[in-house]
């Protein structure tokens, strides 16, 4: 568990798009074996440690003929950004992946910017 010693708790949410097949080919679709992609996502101010993220699918289109096989991630999670990575592998093809996420953490306090 991680406990927040702050008052000032932020929250911040979006949407991202991974990729989708249809605007342009990509290897989730036309590849095989293993394949990766990331996108980076920055929060719309920082925070004063690096915030919990967590992610969910919102957008999932796939290939019926093969089994899906998804792996997704949070990677190098900052004050300011963090990286979502969705891996595949074998004969799994996704069109389109689109991301929920939200951060929970502690904002920087902006008391402590003022000096008297």
């Amino acid at each position: 568990m991680k406990r927040l010693n702050s008052h000032q708790i932020g929250i911040d949410e979006g949407f991202v798009s991974l990729f989708d097949h249809w605007a342009q080919t990509t290897v989730m679709w036309d590849g095989a074996g293993e394949r990766t992609v990331r996108a980076t996502v920055s929060f719309d101010e920082p925070f004063a440690e690096p915030p919990t993220v967590s992610l969910s699918i919102a957008v999932l289109d796939a290939d019926n003929e093969s089994y899906l096989r998804l792996n997704l991630r949070t990677e190098d999670v900052t004050t300011t950004d963090f990286t979502i990575a969705a891996d595949t592998w074998e004969d799994t093809r996704i069109a389109r992946l689109g991301m929920r996420w939200t951060a929970i953490g502690v904002l920087v306090d902006t008391d402590e910017l003022w000096d008297v």
